[in-house]
């Protein structure tokens, strides 16, 4: 199952919760969760076709990797969780109590 197929699963459930909701406001959460998870696997749909579109037209053929013709994204090296990672430190004046 690719990852477009998963977020479709997933909207899926939330939309048969909502068909048991007990409130407006949980309703209206699952509704919302309900689009969010659709509008992410079309986005994803998406972005499979456009990295595909410029593999064929890189000569790659096929993308590589097991997730659906997706690479993981990796963490910038600035986001990394390492010793040596830079720490982000503030430029403005620190507040007195």
């Amino acid at each position: 199952m690719d990852h477009a197929d998963r977020c479709r699963a997933q909207a899926g459930e939330c939309h048969r919760l909502l068909l048991l909701s007990q409130s407006g406001a949980e309703a209206t959460i699952l509704t919302s969760l309900t689009r969010s998870w659709k509008m992410i696997a079309n986005q994803t749909d998406r972005y499979v076709a456009i990295r595909r579109k410029e593999a064929a037209r890189n000569g790659q053929g096929r993308l590589e990797g097991q997730h659906g013709g997706v690479r993981p994204l990796r963490k910038p090296a600035s986001l990394k969780d390492d010793a040596s990672a830079e720490t982000f430190t503030s430029t403005a004046p620190a507040k007195h109590r």
